[in-house]
Formats: structure tokens, sequence, C-alpha cells
């Protein structure tokens, strides 16, 4: 939610409305400072130049916020020539 723009009050009410349990917006931001160097690390990772395979895998999930919407959630799998299946979205 942080990376789409969403501050983290408007994060700790979202988790409160969807899951009915209350997160400070200090703790949000606790997460968010501890996964964000992760998940710009993952972002700039070298790619093969050539896959084996890829598979692509989508399943949607309903959005309860202001308005009720699916939202896809897609999943890349890629088999390189030597080496094992490897995810090329983030775990």
């Amino acid at each position: 939610m942080y990376p789409r723009g969403m501050s983290q009050r408007d994060i700790s009410s979202t988790i409160e409305e969807i899951y009915g349990f209350s997160v400070s917006h200090e703790m949000i931001l606790d997460i968010t400072d501890h996964v964000l160097p992760e998940l710009e690390e993952w972002q700039t990772r070298p790619l093969s130049n050539c896959y084996a395979f890829v598979f692509v895998d989508c399943m949607f999930t309903s959005e309860t916020s202001m308005n009720q919407r699916s939202m896809p959630f897609i999943r890349f799998w890629a088999i390189p020539w030597k080496a094992k299946k490897k995810s090329l979205d983030y775990d």
C-alpha cells in the first residue's frame, strides 16, 4: 500500500477497516523502513537474458476500500536454462 502512495495513517485505518484491529501509523512506518531497502534491492536485481520457460499466474482478490473492485495478483515464475525455478515477483 505504501509504494502505491498511501500514507502510514491511511494504511493504519485501512487495516483496521478490513481486519478489525488497529495498528499505529508509527508501527507502519517502522515496518516500511525495514521492508523498503530489501524491496529496492529486489527491484534492481540482475535478470538473465533468456529463460527456458516463463509461467504467468493470476488471482483476483477483492479490495474493500471506498469502492468494491477486483484487483489482480500476478505471479511470474521463470526457469533459466541451467538453474532451478525461481520467482520473478516479490516473495
